[in-house]
């Protein structure tokens, strides 16, 4: 047999692989992400415990997926605090009880997210970035609402919370 007959053997071998379903292929589309924004400043739960971490992610859907991994970390962690890969929709909502202690670790946060096509994992999207805000930010179960105001144009309403202090 001549070197090109086995060159030609090979890649025809090669190229039918994937199509028999023993080689997996590498899908070449990463999800884009789509919620927290870069930057977002996420929830924090309450020294108190009656309210805790929640978080909400979403990506595009990728064609074809059969499952996606979504990890979430502190640049500052040994381990992610999130590292699920078996998720079925391009969404998660993440809750715990507690909250996230600060300062330090209310910052340097990320998350990044992959599709599963074809029996392969696919490149992960870039890294987005976004804080935390301080514990105790959100209010007490017993804390009256903050007060809404009708807009001018009648369809609208906005939230206006006084401060501490601020009259």
């Amino acid at each position: 047999m001549s070197k090109l007959s086995i060159a030609l053997s090979t890649l025809v071998l090669a190229l039918a692989l994937p199509a028999c379903g023993r080689s997996p292929t590498r899908p070449s589309i990463a999800p884009a992400p789509v919620l927290p924004a870069a930057g977002a400043v996420l929830d924090n739960g309450r020294t108190d415990f009656t309210d805790g971490v929640i978080w909400v992610f979403a990506w595009s859907e990728v064609p074809n997926a059969t499952r996606y991994e979504l990890l979430v970390r502190n640049a500052d962690a040994a381990t992610p605090v999130l590292d699920a890969d078996s998720l079925t929709a391009p969404g998660y909502r993440f809750a715990r009880p507690g909250y996230i202690f600060g300062p330090h670790w209310l910052a340097g946060w990320s998350w990044k997210v992959r599709a599963r096509t074809g029996g392969a994992w696919g490149p992960w999207s870039r890294p987005r970035p976004f804080t935390v805000e301080p514990q105790n930010t959100d209010g007490a179960p017993d804390d009256p609402p903050p007060p809404v105001t009708p807009e001018p144009d009648g369809r609208t309403h906005t939230v206006r919370a006084a401060l501490p202090g601020s009259g």
